[in-house]
């Protein structure tokens, strides 16, 4: 995630279920919000992805 370019933020905390992976914390725009969400969906192992990231400008 920290590698991400189209991701602005470090402020996302990740947790991982039985290839269920929840995204929480604040992000500066909703393109960085579905761009997390574009990078943690593109790993193998993951089955959904829940986002509740929050936009915070």
């Amino acid at each position: 995630m920290l590698g991400a370019k189209n991701v602005k933020s470090t402020h996302i905390h990740v947790k991982t279920r039985a290839g269920v992976v929840s995204l929480t914390g604040t992000v500066p725009s909703a393109e960085d919000k579905s761009g997390a969400e574009d990078v943690v969906s593109k790993v193998d192992s993951v089955a959904s992805v829940r986002n509740h990231l929050k936009i915070v400008e």
